[in-house]
């Protein structure tokens, strides 16, 4: 069995004999010891040899011997381990391995409580943060209740008073107006009361025109405008109309103009509605056209019939247009603005519009005139009385 030594016992002497030679006083000692001598050592007759700190491990102990005539003897040999210290045996090592990983676990462990710590910080933060958004959200919603609540009052007062205003207006102007054309038929044509009596007609005419238009956005906003929508021939109506145009065209020595269809031009729609949204196009259109033309046209198809009103005139500035079909809107107002108006008509044509089912919308460029496009469907039901509120202005009920 192989010698094993403890490692604080890893000084060592060897003393050694040559047993093959009988001059012992000529002998001549040489020594090697593996993991300490690094080579062969010199000849010397000394009989002892020491080694100390010899590190652990295997180790191999050779020895041989030559006499006084050059002879060498045969090599002898010691085998022998030194056992490593107790931090340096495998169990230490592995105790090592393990209190190496349970710190680094540790430290894992703790990084992570940590960074939970963090976290459940950020998200107090953020609950205390959306907490108080919360609350002010709350109180911003009973505040925007009650201002709707208000403004919802405000508006119901504004169109009743719009109503009553408008009706009680309109009985005084109509008798304005009729006494004036009574005078006006009794007035010779060269007398100087003449000029007179046309301003006062031209200035109730346009009254009773804003008059009506703040009735129907009334009427509208209210939810109570019927209208009854019938197949109805929408070139023929459109003859009518820019014939009622045709004197205020000719004024302004502007062309108008309707291009007739080939065949009949069928749409559900309402006959009277209908007349007002042409009127309101048409009359725009020549109050904002100086030079050129102003056109009525038709386009069909399986679904859908639409009609353009094209004029020459100012058009449109792209900032403005958003706000075009808005109530008492106007790309020029103030003292500044180039044309007189109330801002209702177009806000009216467009919920006429929406009330029969149509579509409209405009394309223009700004000093090159401008096109309202309004489609409205060919084919539906049969013709129904509809009531109902425009979205965004009540509720209401359609048949």
């Amino acid at each position: 069995m192989l010698p094993s030594l403890r490692f604080d016992r890893n000084d060592l002497a060897f003393e050694v004999a040559a047993s093959a030679f009988n001059d012992s006083e000529t002998l001549q000692y040489q020594y090697f010891l593996s993991g300490s001598d690094p080579a062969w050592s010199s000849w010397t007759t000394k009989r002892e040899r020491t080694y100390t700190n010899i590190p652990p491990g295997l180790h191999h102990f050779r020895v041989r011997a030559r006499n006084g005539r050059g002879e060498i003897s045969r090599e002898g040999e010691f085998t022998f381990s030194i056992l490593p210290p107790w931090y340096r045996t495998w169990w230490a090592i592995s105790l090592y391995f393990l209190l190496a990983f349970t710190g680094c676990f540790m430290v894992w462990k703790y990084w992570k409580m940590l960074q939970a710590h963090r976290l459940a910080l950020v998200q107090a933060k953020e609950l205390a943060q959306e907490r108080i958004v919360r609350e002010r959200l709350q109180q911003a919603n009973a505040n925007l209740k009650v201002a709707n609540e208000r403004l919802k009052q405000a508006n119901k007062l504004k169109d009743e008073f719009l109503a009553t205003t408008s009706h009680e207006l309109r009985t005084p102007l109509t008798a304005i107006l009729g006494f004036t054309e009574v005078l006006k038929l009794e007035t010779p044509e060269d007398a100087s009361q003449r000029e007179f009596l046309n301003i006062i007609e031209e200035s109730g005419n346009r009254l009773m025109h804003t008059l009506t238009s703040l009735l129907e956005i009334a009427k509208l906003r209210a939810g109570v405008l019927e209208v009854k929508r019938e197949a109805v021939n929408l070139g023929r109506q459109a003859a009518e109309v820019v014939r009622m145009f045709s004197e205020e065209a000719r004024k302004k020595d502007l062309t108008l103009k309707l291009i007739e269809q080939p065949k009949p031009v069928l749409a559900l729609v309402d006959r009277h509605a209908f007349e007002r949204i042409l009127s309101n196009l048409l009359g725009n259109a020549l109050k904002f056209t100086e030079v050129g033309s102003v056109t009525v046209s038709f386009e069909q198809n399986e679904e859908m019939v639409t009609m353009k009103v094209t004029d020459t005139g100012i058009g449109i500035d792209d900032a403005f247009r958003p706000h075009l079909f808005e109530e008492f809107r106007q790309e020029s107002d103030g003292l500044s603005r180039s044309h007189e108006g109330s801002g209702l008509g177009l806000a009216i044509t467009a919920r006429l519009v929406e009330l029969m089912h149509g579509e409209m919308h405009v394309e223009s460029r700004k000093g090159h005139g401008s096109i309202f496009v309004v489609s409205f469907p060919v084919q539906e039901a049969p013709a129904t009385m509809v009531r109902q509120r425009i979205p965004g202005l009540g509720t209401g009920e359609a048949g």
